[in-house]
């Protein structure tokens, strides 16, 4: 049997119908190849139905004449569509890849079913991203990434969970939770949602950061053959030269190979022979919060621009390590809160709550994030990674954080330091 990528099994479909023209066969693989990436990117179980609006279409095929091509893909079975179209609840049509797409691809719990060819038979190159400048800077970098040897036994390692992974119903520790559906996140009470699971005979779990209503051991084995997908597929991507790079249209922020690759694989990733050292900032959306507005807490501004907010938080509120930075996220970017939580930061930062309602209540509670990931972009890609360019050096840009070459990092840090002064941003630099 025939074991390949998913991806090439996906292109291999687009190429098998009757196109008018190759420039339709061309944009169909772009349209494929960008949402193939958002479920690598983000982590979602292929079977699942993904929420695309109509907007999202047309920033890869943004003429009108084009739109047969999205039909076509429909009619031929590559896009299968549910019925989740809801004008007044604001919910695009979901679309997912048909399993037909998948031909002879083995998706199994062996990473084996899945192998790497010397040479890219389909290399598609940054979809729909804004700046030329940038798409040719990648492109020519990204092709330079090699892995070590024993990549596949560091997918399986981290690809392998157990019950001591996840926390189940009344020992989840937030009071409200949200359930993935697809790409759409509900939110429930915890006891609801602890209802509701029981009332399906399942359990509400809590893995990493998202909750789920499933049977244990079903999701340990769907979850780990989720993770051996998407990590088989992006160290597929990078030695195959099949690279994506486009602004997120929300905030503005790099989507591209590197920026959905799991941390642990970036220690058997090399560039140019060299190992890739982090360079990023410490609690990096809330001293971007201080950049933005001096007039917040003086006690805020401290910390954050000195890197200690959240260990100051811990101190201060008596909490367990590593707690201070999940309740800081959760009061500033969540809409439903903990009244307790809430008045504790507040009694912490008054005028930083003050700013952080007074923003949400006139843009609406996702707004806030946004600004600051929308803040981040502008210092980290149309700032800083334009600088590093100008005066010769290769990096990649993930999200607040740098990846640079070993050899550089002691410059590189040098000089981030250097641009951060002289746009007035105060932050710890740290070399990870």
């Amino acid at each position: 049997m025939n074991k390949q990528s998913i991806l090439v099994s996906i292109h291999q479909s687009v190429n098998n119908i009757n196109w008018k023209t190759p420039k339709q066969k061309e944009k169909a693989l772009a349209l494929c190849s960008c949402i193939f990436n958002l479920y690598t990117m983000r982590g979602y179980k292929f079977t699942d139905y993904l929420s695309l609006s109509s907007n999202y279409f047309n920033t890869v095929l943004p003429s009108k004449r084009d739109y047969v091509i999205k039909k076509q893909l429909e009619d031929n079975g590559i896009f299968e569509v549910d019925g989740s179209y809801n004008v007044v609840k604001g919910i695009a049509k979901g679309y997912r890849f048909s399993k037909e797409c998948f031909g002879q691809t083995t998706v199994s719990s062996s990473i084996n079913s899945f192998t790497y060819s010397t040479t890219a038979t389909i290399s598609y190159l940054f979809p729909h991203s804004k700046g030329l400048f940038l798409n040719a800077f990648y492109e020519g970098i990204l092709g330079r990434l090699t892995f070590e040897d024993g990549i596949d036994d560091l997918i399986y390692e981290l690809s392998e969970i157990s019950l001591t992974n996840l926390i189940l119903n009344e020992n989840i520790p937030d009071q409200y939770i949200y359930i993935l559906n697809g790409n759409r996140k509900e939110r429930y009470s915890k006891e609801y949602a602890i209802e509701l699971a029981k009332h399906t005979g399942n359990d509400l779990i809590l893995f990493k950061d998202k909750c789920y209503i499933d049977e244990p051991g079903s999701f340990i084995e769907h979850k780990s053959r989720q993770l051996k997908i998407t990590y088989c597929q992006n160290v597929f991507n990078i030695k195959n030269k099949i690279f994506y790079c486009s602004r997120n249209d929300t905030n503005n922020r790099l989507d591209y190979n590197l920026t959905g690759l799991k941390k642990e694989l970036f220690e058997k990733l090399r560039f140019d022979g060299e190992k890739l050292i982090e360079l990023d900032i410490a609690n990096a959306q809330f001293a971007i919060a201080a950049h933005l507005n001096a007039a917040i807490d003086d006690n805020f501004l401290d910390h954050a621009q000195t890197g200690k907010l959240y260990g100051y938080i811990e101190n201060e509120l008596k909490l367990s390590a590593g707690s201070g930075k999940q309740l800081m996220f959760r009061i500033a970017f969540d809409k439903v809160k903990s009244i307790t939580e809430y008045e504790n930061i507040r009694s912490l930062f008054p005028k930083f709550m003050n700013w952080v309602d007074n923003y949400k209540n006139r843009h609406g509670y996702k707004m806030f994030s946004n600004l600051l990931q929308k803040k981040e972009a502008e210092i980290m890609i149309d700032g800083l990674l334009y600088f590093l360019i100008e005066k010769g050096y290769e990096v990649f840009t993930i999200h607040d954080a740098l990846r640079v070459k070993q050899s550089q990092a002691d410059e590189i840090n040098g000089l981030v330091v250097e641009y951060f002064n002289s746009i007035g941003f105060k932050c710890l630099v740290r070399r990870k």
